[in-house]
């Protein structure tokens, strides 16, 4: 991908000068300087500090990695021209409330990239900032977009990547986290274990100023088990490994913070498990052991006086987000059978798309996460939670030479953020952070695609015009 220059810079505004304490020629009496108030703005019903004056840094326009600057340079990557200047005049606060009728307040540019149009994408409001909460009729904005996340009510997340350059992104902007390392790389022989990449996200997941809630896929995925157990004959045995093998997982890993576990990944009818064992059995044995381990790990800490573990258990596939995917049907087949037995709580559906000119309806989309949603745990009695686990954007069949390539993306992404959303999901975990990471372009497929683009952030880890409407999209549904 090709890098994206930061916009020119406009020198900021100067500070009110700090008055200056002097003392008094005497001894006895020492004058002290008075205080320059911190002038104060009305918010809806608030009278609250002027954020321009107690968070400077967010209105700062001579730094690249400042809010404004940003936003400014992704516009350029759409062909959109403005300038800094024009978005700090155009700032406004509002006073909104989260699900818990909690007040917050948000620094806002209301963009209209042209007047002369309406319901263009990226028109309406642009976050610049939120504060995490109103405390005394006093604010902090940040702007920090897993804060932004956070204060609307969503858990949105990204798969770590402990090589990348992108971490420190990873970390800011980002309030969920995914770890996945197949069977094959962290058993290469049997009873033998290479879990130093495993830890090295973990250890990424950990560097966070706050926790990240994280979720670990997968224990067992298609064709990527291990050599050494294709070479099993029994079918006892191979039923034992798998138990094993996701004991092993839950026990270890629900010890270090890991929250979610997806199960069983894409149990396709020609793959080995369901090969060998029958697509029904293999999933009914993977599944009787997770909540077998589960059962038995909270109750030991209840027994132990200790903090009892969270562990949601998943079940995920591939091309479930829409009515006539070839994972569609097989993903209500099985989740009703699981939901049936008590055994899941959240499905994760795969949303990748990698042609913009193949795209489902988003109505489709929308009714085909509620199918999923329907669903009760029959133990739990709660429904089936419906999680987007995997979503990027594929732009290679989008010429490099077309000016427009990243406002088109955004486009087809604001069209399916709210056709998620629409469906009452508040979990969209997208897979990988910045261009250079994703599969497409750094990955195990057959072809590498230099230009798939598919992610929220640039090859320099800039901000993309998608990551701007994934944000208002998220705000909209905040309301």
């Amino acid at each position: 991908c090709a890098p994206t220059s930061a916009p020119t810079t406009t020198p900021a505004p100067s500070a009110t000068p700090v008055p200056t304490v002097t003392t008094a020629p005497t001894s006895t009496a020492i004058s002290t300087a008075t205080p320059t108030p911190i002038p104060t703005i009305q918010v809806d019903d608030l009278s609250v500090p002027d954020p321009r004056v107690t968070n400077p840094e967010l209105f700062d326009l001579t730094k690249p990695e400042a809010p404004i600057p940003q936003f400014v340079n992704a516009m350029r990557m759409a062909g959109i021209e403005i300038t800094g200047s024009q978005v700090v005049q155009g700032i406004t606060f509002q006073e909104l409330k989260d699900k818990n009728k909690n007040p917050f307040v948000v620094a806002i540019y209301n963009f209209d990239p042209d007047p002369t149009q309406t319901g263009e994408t990226l028109e309406g409001p642009i976050v610049i900032a939120i504060s995490k909460q109103v405390i005394d009729q006093k604010i902090i904005l940040t702007d920090k977009q897993r804060d932004i996340e956070t204060v609307l009510g969503f858990n949105v997340g990204t798969v770590l990547q402990p090589h990348q350059g992108s971490k420190d992104i990873q970390i800011r902007a980002f309030n969920r986290a995914t770890i996945t390392y197949n069977w094959q790389r962290r058993e290469p022989t049997q009873g033998t274990y290479s879990l130093d990449y495993v830890n090295k996200q973990l250890n990424l997941a950990k560097s966070a100023e706050q926790p990240f809630p994280i979720r670990l896929s997968h224990i067992s995925s298609s064709d990527t088990e291990p050599d050494w157990l294709r070479k099993i004959k029994s079918n006892e045995e191979l039923k034992q490994v798998l138990r094993n093998q996701v004991r092993f997982i839950i026990e270890t890993y629900s010890k270090k913070g890991v929250t979610q576990f997806n199960v069983v990944n894409e149990p396709f009818l020609s793959s080995y498990f369901p090969q060998r064992l029958g697509r029904d059995q293999y999933i009914t044995i993977a599944y009787e052991e997770a909540n077998k381990v589960r059962d038995e790990l909270i109750k030991k800490a209840f027994q132990n006086n200790e903090n009892v573990p969270v562990i949601e258990l998943g079940f995920s596939n591939a091309e479930n987000h829409f009515a006539h995917g070839y994972g569609t049907q097989p993903t209500l087949e099985i989740l009703k059978m699981l939901a049936n037995n008590g055994w899941v709580d959240f499905v994760d559906v795969h949303f990748h798309i990698k042609k913009t000119s193949n795209l489902p309806f988003p109505q489709d989309v929308t009714e085909t996460l509620n199918k999923y949603s329907q669903y009760i745990n029959a133990i739990t009695g709660q429904p089936i939670k419906v999680v987007v686990g995997e979503f990027d954007i594929n732009i290679s069949d989008i010429p490099t030479t077309d000016n427009l390539r990243l406002l088109k993306q955004a486009q087809i992404g604001q069209t399916y953020f709210n056709a998620i959303l629409d469906a009452g999901v508040t979990d969209i975990t997208f897979w990988g952070t910045s261009d250079y990471d994703s599969w497409y372009e750094n990955g195990d497929l057959p072809s590498i695609e230099d230009h798939a683009d598919a992610l929220l952030f640039n090859d320099n880890n800039q901000p993309k015009p998608l990551n701007y409407v994934f944000i208002q999209s998220l705000l909209k549904a905040s309301q």
